[in-house]
């Protein structure tokens, strides 16, 4: 290896490490060094156009390299791009660790589309065919080929649960720790594990049903109440936000990223371009309908921001009976905090 900075040059020493695993530096690192790959992969046809003079042919985070086509054909081009990159570079690829996805398959083509995609040989890499999957999971995310979010919503729940079950085995669920505590702990240490990635699928009203259920479900455990106590005035008590209201929040924030990106902001104007139903950009904009006239004026930024903000504010101040809601906090400081869950029961509780 040699170094280099400005005009000076170090000696040549040999290394027999890679990058440190989980290090800060190691994803920009790793980018700079499969820097050229993507440059050829991008000089290449096979892509998929998302205009006349922009198209997708990859995504890469650190060694985390998605590949995208339209042909099986061009994609067996991109993969032996990579092979020989690697092979110069002297490193490389697991055949066993790599997979294809094939979005849209039962999608009607025309047949210009269907010329091209004539070649449907197998995928082989490093002399090793590559397996067909339904579904994979991309940066903890699990993202399926008839585009459901069944697999991923399954998954989190699990690592919700057993993240609850880690913080019950530290005994910080124990009743004699102070409700708003136990709130909190909630939303450092379950809800992330619960609603990761979310932001980046397309819900529909039954799943969020679900996650709601989910948490209210881990919350009230915490608390030591049943399942047929309400979570909703219980949540706006601990000043959590809502299931549905985190989901709009973390999709706006995702958003307000996105824009500041050239490339990934080229995306969001193509989605707005051919109006794709349920698409990122229309989630935004339903979220936007639900609020106040106020918002009409605004882009989707500008929105996203005020939403985040007005959220924040909703979330200290508590939505709901502001009666019911006092009396619940009163409970919550009660000397005798192994009553708090008897107590709160015939409050919470679903009438007959």
């Amino acid at each position: 290896m040699l170094v280099k900075n400005d005009n000076e040059f170090s000696n040549i020493f040999p290394t027999t490490l890679g990058v440190k695993q989980g290090g800060k530096l190691s994803p920009k690192l790793f980018s700079i060094y499969v820097n050229d790959l993507i440059e050829e992969i991008e000089n290449e046809e096979p892509c998929l156009k998302i205009s006349d003079k922009e198209k997708i042919d990859g995504i890469v985070y650190a060694d985390y390299i998605v590949l995208i086509s339209t042909t099986k054909k061009g994609l067996q081009e991109q993969i032996v791009i990579t092979e020989r990159y690697g092979y110069e570079k002297e490193t490389s690829y697991n055949p066993s660790k790599t997979t294809f996805m094939v979005f849209n398959g039962k999608m009607s083509r025309n047949a210009k589309e269907q010329r091209e995609d004539l070649w449907q040989e197998d995928l082989v890499l490093n002399g090793s065919n590559i397996t067909q999957v339904q579904s994979m999971k991309y940066l903890g995310a699990n993202i399926s080929d008839d585009d459901k979010n069944t697999v991923h919503i399954a998954r989190r729940k699990k690592a919700a649960y057993g993240a609850f079950a880690k913080v019950k085995i530290l005994g910080i669920t124990s009743e004699t720790i102070h409700p708003n505590m136990k709130g909190q702990l909630y939303k450092i240490y379950i809800r992330p594990v619960l609603l990761y990635g979310k932001e980046n699928f397309n819900l529909n009203k039954a799943e969020k049903l679900a996650i709601k259920r989910i948490e209210g479900n881990i919350v009230k455990n915490m608390l030591g109440l049943s399942k047929k106590c309400k979570s909703t005035e219980l949540f706006s008590a601990l000043n959590i936000e809502s299931s549905y209201t985190k989901l709009n929040v973390l999709k706006c924030e995702l958003l307000t990223r996105l824009k500041t990106n050239y490339f990934t902001n080229l995306v969001l104007d193509y989605l707005e371009s051919i109006q794709v139903t349920d698409s990122f950009v229309d989630e935004i904009d339903k979220i936007s309908q639900t609020e106040d006239n106020v918002t009409t004026f605004l882009d989707r930024v500008e929105f996203c921001k005020l939403y985040k903000y007005k959220t924040k504010l909703q979330t200290k101040s508590g939505v709901g009976d502001n009666q019911k809601l006092n009396q619940i906090r009163d409970i919550f400081n009660h000397k005798n905090r192994e009553m708090i869950p008897q107590l709160l029961s015939p409050i919470l509780r679903y009438s007959v």
